[in-house]
Formats: C-alpha cells, structure tokens, sequence
C-alpha cells in the first residue's frame, strides 16, 4: 500500500471520531408583538440562518446524522442538523417554505395537545398578564400545596402605552418591570412543576379570575392535524413525538410518564399513518427527565430522543439524549459567530 493511500486511510480514521456535529433548536419562525420566552425567529432571521448553513456547513437530517455518528460513519466535519420543538402553526406557514427553498431538512417534535384549539399555558398566561387588559389587583392560587398570593395593585390595570414599554422583557431579564410580570414569571416556574391535571385546574381558575372568557391570540396558534400532515407530506420536514401535554416528565410517576410517551406517539401515527421515529423530552433539561424516561423512550420504539442542553454530538453518542444548541432571534453575524463559537468552543 502506497504511503499516500496510508496517509488517506489515517485521515478518514482520524475525521471519523474527530469530525463535530451540532443539532440546532428551534421553536417558531414569526413576527411576534412580545415574547417572553425568547421561542420566536423571525422568518428574515431564520431565512439568514439558512442561507449561511447552506454556505459554511454540511447540513443533513436528524435521522441521517444519528445514524452515521452511531455507525461510525464518516462526516463532514462541522455538520448541522436542524429541529423545532413544540409544533407551532408557523412551523408549517413560515418556516417549511424556508426549507424547501434552501432545501434543509428539519425535524419538527409536535405536543399532542396542539391537535386541539387550546394554546400552550405559557401563550396564555402571556395572553392574560402581559397584554393589555384591566385584571382584579387581588391574586390567589394554589397548585398542590404551594400558594401564590401576589396584589397587582395599580398593575391591575395595564395600558397599551405600559405594553409597548414593556414588549421586549424576557423571563432571563432578573428584573421585572411590573407585579404583572413577577406574577408571569412565577407562574410560569410553578405550572412547569405541576401535574397536567393540576395544570389544567389552575389555568382554569386564573381564566376565570381574568373574567376573560377568551384567552386565545391569534399568534399562538398550533398546529391542527390537517397541519401537522400537511408538514409531514413534504420533502423536508419529519415531525417526531414531544410528549402529550409538554410536560417536564421528571415530574410525574412512571405510569403517566408512559402515558404521555405512548399516546403522543399513538396520536401522531393516527395522523401520519406510521409511528414516529424520534422523541424530544420537553424543557429537556438534565432535570426534565429521568433515566427511567429515556427506558421508557426505549420501550415505546422511538429510535433517537433529544435533550435541551449544549453539546457536541460526537461518534458513539447516546442517542436517546442528543444534545442540541438552542437557537434564539439573532441576526446572520450573531448567529454566525455562536455557530462558530460553539464549533470551536467544543461547548
């Protein structure tokens, strides 16, 4: 064997386990007035995210680098593979058109509630408490055993000028600039903690208490079944399982843990007409989820599941806790630089 195809050999070995891979997270592609939890790109961004994937990177499908890492297979170095999470209507609107005209694949991870017309609890607390709107100063709620008693006093009232001031306040901000958004926020870390049953009885009681009787906002929409077939019916798009009710599965017993695993799957493969491949844990945190969730991930015959923590996806990797780097509203530069940054960095 010549000296030459020596050195080739040694190179391939060498890409082969030395080779970086990322997987990008994602949430919604639109024009948002507010938000709160920093899910939203605008489609200009996202269309700039693409454009420079395409020039810099290898991009490939989820399932594809998966696969290749877990076999070993070479890559090209710094390779990409994009995801959503959550199953938002601009999934489909917004971001699928993108796609298709950079021809990138993508994953979309679908909660099974969005077959329903009922927002996520976070676009609805969002709806009641950071819109303007007159709410009673008085609050009371109790969630398992914890209670939350707060007084809104003059923040009962929330005008459009207060709004406009207010509409670029994120829940990472350590201030809040009103009780309405202390309220928002603790909510928030109180009903990601509690059960779907609790969940369901406290939005309950503080749609009532809003004396709203529609708590829906057009923006927030999800993603109908009609949708969600429409999504996967295209060339790039394959739509994986986020559980039933997005709930931070660490939280619940094994048996409804299994339960939101097993139906979400059984749910979309009604709509699709095949199961499901790929899972991703909501919140997926470190936290989020159990070693006895990813057994039951096993179990259910998903192929690969995704976490929410920073990461490298290197040869041999777990593939039922795929790391993946969160994508938030940046600018091409910004973005470019995390891209690079995190590539370099190692994470």
């Amino acid at each position: 064997m010549s000296l030459g195809a020596i050195r080739q050999i040694a190179l391939r070995f060498r890409n082969r386990f030395r080779s970086k891979a990322l997987i990008l997270l994602y949430h919604r592609t639109s024009e948002v007035e507010t938000d709160p939890q920093l899910l939203s790109v605008t489609p200009k961004h996202f269309s700039d995210h693409l454009a420079h994937l395409v020039k810099r990177y290898s991009v490939m499908s989820l399932d594809e680098l998966v696969c290749a890492r877990l076999a070993r297979r070479d890559i090209p170095d710094r390779t990409i593979a994009v995801t959503f999470d959550d199953g938002y209507a601009d999934n489909l609107t917004e971001a699928m058109p993108l796609l298709e005209r950079f021809n990138v694949p993508a994953t979309v991870f679908v909660a099974g509630l969005a077959f329903d017309d009922q927002p996520f609890w976070w676009d609805e607390l969002e709806s009641i408490f950071l819109r303007p709107s007159t709410l009673p100063s008085a609050f009371n709620l109790r969630v398992g055993s914890v209670d939350c008693r707060r007084e809104l006093n003059s923040a009962a009232q929330y005008r459009e000028a207060e709004f406009a001031r207010y509409r670029n306040w994120d829940v990472l901000n350590p201030d809040a600039p009103t009780p309405r958004h202390a309220l928002y926020r603790d909510l928030c870390v109180m009903l990601k903690q509690a059960s779907p049953s609790q969940r369901s009885a406290a939005m309950r009681t503080i749609r009532e208490w809003s004396g709203r009787s529609n708590t829906r906002y057009r923006g927030h929409r999800r993603l109908t079944a009609r949708e969600i077939k429409d999504l996967a019916s295209g060339y790039v798009v394959r739509v994986g399982a986020h559980t039933v009710s997005h709930a931070a599965l660490a939280t619940l017993s094994l048996q409804e843990q299994r339960k939101e695993i097993f139906d979400s799957r059984d749910d979309l493969e009604k709509i699709l007409g095949e199961a499901p491949k790929s899972f991703a844990y909501p919140f997926g945190c470190k936290t989020d989820y159990s070693s006895d969730t990813v057994s039951l991930v096993r179990s259910a015959g998903f192929e690969l599941a995704c976490s929410n923590y920073p990461g490298i996806v290197t040869a041999g990797v777990d593939k039922y806790q795929l790391p993946r780097m969160i994508v938030r509203n940046w600018s091409q530069d910004i973005f470019a630089t995390k891209v690079n940054s995190w590539f370099e960095e190692g994470v």
